[in-house]
């Protein structure tokens, strides 16, 4: 048997304020295993950790998880092929079957109009030029149209009708106004050769006049 002395306590005495250590020995059997607290009783070590839940019902839970996840993944796939064939429902076609815009065209009448709107622009242009720089002695402009695969107009040519007679008796005059000739005929950024016709036809009446 082993012998362990231990001071637990102090004890004040009478009003002096002095503290007296008072030691208590405990004897404790040479075999046991460790040192326990003498006010704790025994508890059993099957009982210090309690078990977890058993094996086979985490086993079902993991299985019900699996499941939910599995059918999640088979419901957002139905999701998709749902939505891909409400927008395939909706792609419009024409008479032969080919797909077309909102507008009813096919993707090559789309290019025509792409094509016939810069025409259109490039046209309206060219002629503008040659009426504003004519001024007085040029009319308005007039232009051939067609009919794009939309149903529009389009301007596909145009001309302008110039004054390009000398003014009799006058010279200067003449001088004068085939200058303005030629300025208007050359007006486009990009001159026809009808326009640089009207030019030299201009430049050669300026020099019959000088």
């Amino acid at each position: 048997m082993l012998l362990l002395q231990v001071n637990t306590a102090f004890q004040f005495t009478g009003g002096a304020g002095a503290a007296e250590a008072l030691t208590r020995s405990t004897a404790i059997p040479s075999g046991a295993g460790s040192l326990q607290d003498p006010q704790r009783p025994n508890v059993a070590p099957g009982n210090a950790v309690q078990p977890g839940p058993p094996v086979n019902r985490l086993d079902f839970r993991t299985q019900n998880q699996a499941q939910s996840s599995v059918e999640d993944d088979e419901a957002d796939g139905e999701g998709v092929a749902t939505e891909g064939a409400e927008i395939q429902s909706t792609q419009r076609t024409n008479e032969n079957g080919e797909p077309v815009n909102q507008e009813g065209l096919t993707e090559a009448e789309q290019r025509e109009v792409e094509r016939l709107k810069a025409r259109d622009r490039e046209v309206r242009a060219h002629e503008r030029a040659h009426a504003t720089v004519g001024g007085g002695i040029a009319g308005q402009p007039r232009y051939t149209f067609t009919t794009g695969p939309d149903g529009r107009q389009y301007a596909v040519g145009g001309e302008v009708s110039i004054d390009t007679s000398p003014v009799p008796g006058n010279p200067e005059a003449t001088i004068r106004k085939m200058e303005q000739v030629k300025r208007a005929a050359l007006a486009p950024t990009q001159p026809s050769s009808q326009d640089r016709r009207v030019a030299a036809d201009a430049e050669a009446k300026i020099q019959a006049a000088r």
